[in-house]
C-alpha cells in the first residue's frame, strides 16, 4: 500500500488546506494517468 503524506506547520486556515488539497490531488491525478500510459499496449 502506497500512501502520500503533507507535512508542514503553521494554523490550519481555509486557504492552507485548499493548497494542501491542490498538491494531494495534483499528486494522485499524475500517476493515475502515468500508469494508464504505461498499461496501454
Amino acid at each position: 500500500m502506497k500512501f502520500i503524506t503533507v507535512d508542514g506547520g503553521g494554523p490550519l486556515t481555509g486557504e492552507n488546506i485548499q493548497k494542501t488539497m491542490e498538491l494531494i490531488f495534483n499528486l494522485i491525478y499524475g500517476a493515475q494517468i502515468s500508469r494508464m500510459h504505461r498499461a496501454k499496449p
